[in-house]
């Protein structure tokens, strides 16, 4: 084989980031508690800074690292390895995620790294301006502030603005030919018809393993904008049930057996956003209270708490627009990869249905979210359409789990109107 003749490639890369934490093994805790004179029960094991400082500069950063993975989605395709278990019936091979390892076809290697230099150079550049000695100094004194008398603990180790700069790192994208069969041209024919069928194998694993994860995803975002074109569902429990507490709680999710097998034949699987009442001026409203939580209920128990449809409509969030639209690009971009097996064909078809509603509707996300609030009956139809897509992407999700052995944890599901 001659180098033209290579299709697809692999690509890998890193990206370092500022520590999270500052931690503490236990005989650093001993040593710390004697050093201050204080109770070693008082150190924790870690203390969060940085991100947990929520500085404008920080998030930028973090929105930069995001881009370098998202022009890599844009190009790639997850591999997948087979691989064979001890426990694997008849040496049957299965096909397993190879992590950081993607795959992209040779002829958008030249555009993928023009594109990732770019955003190399911008996430680097922020590296500097994170750590220098204004920036540097403002971040850490955020911490300082939010830690209050922890501040004392973690000072010694909290990291220099030095520190900061090496953290931030992204290494150049290696690429190799992903059918190492046309570096071997010495070796043995037969050997080399082995390698390639071998490369053909691993080829056809990562389409399934991709597809698969595309349709997955592609099904979360549909289905997160379905919802949010839909009415609240609340729960109202009858005085005295158990699960009192939540009356007025938000239905967010519910998810059966045959969107997550983990989940009880017969029950449900709801999250749930606890709420009560705020005496206003005029009105009463609803707030959240605390956080989401999940209850594991069987059918019967869900009808109990009485769920109804309220007048109220979800809120509509710019970003579940924006993700759909992103995603919808990503499928219609490595379609090539994926084939033209039935599924990537329906994938990639009803990715181009998608974007064609979001483009109807007012294609940018600001549009579509500003045209939804402003029309209930734009809003009622674009929820048909979204239910019509969910629908499909269930169907297809459903058939590639009947096919494939590759192991993956998911999580499907959605509120549904009872």
């Amino acid at each position: 084989m001659s180098e033209k003749e290579v299709k697809f490639c692999t690509v890998k890369f890193s990206t370092g980031w500022l520590p999270g934490a500052v931690g503490f093994t236990d005989a650093a805790k001993s040593a710390l508690a004697a050093t201050l004179g204080i109770d070693k029960k008082v150190v924790r094991g870690s203390y969060a800074i940085l991100g947990a400082s929520k500085d404008p500069l920080i998030k930028e950063g973090s929105a930069l690292r995001r881009l370098l993975t998202a022009i890599r989605d844009e190009y790639t395709i997850p591999e997948y390895a087979l691989t064979t278990s001890a426990a694997a019936k008849d040496n049957k091979a299965e096909a397993e995620r190879v992590r950081g390892s993607y795959i992209i076809e040779a002829s958008k290697l030249e555009e993928f790294l023009k594109r990732f230099e770019e955003a190399k150079v911008q996430y680097l550049a922020w590296g500097k301006r994170v750590s220098a000695p204004e920036a540097y100094q403002r971040i850490r004194e955020a911490d300082k502030t939010a830690l209050g008398d922890d501040w004392a603990v973690i000072a010694g180790k909290y990291p220099t603005a030095e520190a900061m700069a090496a953290a931030v790192t992204c290494d150049v994208p290696r690429i190799e030919p992903f059918d190492a069969a046309f570096t071997l041209a010495d070796v043995a024919p037969a050997m080399a018809a082995q390698l390639r069928e071998q490369a053909q194998a691993r080829l056809e694993a990562s389409i399934e393993g991709a597809t698969a994860e595309l349709i997955f995803e592609f099904k979360e975002m549909v289905e997160a904008v379905a919802r949010n074109c839909g009415k609240r569902i609340r729960l109202l429990p009858p005085a005295g049930h158990k699960l009192e507490r939540l009356r007025n709680a938000e239905v967010q999710l519910i998810v059966r057996h045959g969107d997550d097998e983990a989940v009880p034949v017969g029950s449900l699987l709801v999250t749930v956003q606890p709420a009560s009442e705020k005496v206003g001026k005029e009105k009463k409203t609803l707030v959240n209270v605390g956080k989401a939580e999940d209850i594991l209920v069987t059918e019967q128990e869900y009808k109990d708490l009485r769920p109804f449809e309220t007048d109220e409509y979800r809120t509509l969030q710019t970003s579940s627009f924006e993700n759909l639209r992103w995603m919808a690009e990503r499928i219609q971009s490595v379609k090539t990869l994926l084939g033209s097996a039935n599924e990537a064909t329906d994938l990639t078809n009803l990715a181009t249905e998608v974007a064609n509603t979001l483009h109807r509707l007012g294609g940018s996300a600001e549009e579509v979210t500003k045209e939804l609030r402003n029309s209930k009956v734009v809003r009622v139809e674009a929820k048909a359409a979204f239910n019509g897509f969910l629908e499909k992407l269930t169907t297809q999700g459903m058939e590639i789990r009947k096919k494939s052995k590759v192991a993956r944890k998911v999580q499907v599901g959605g509120a549904r109107e009872e």
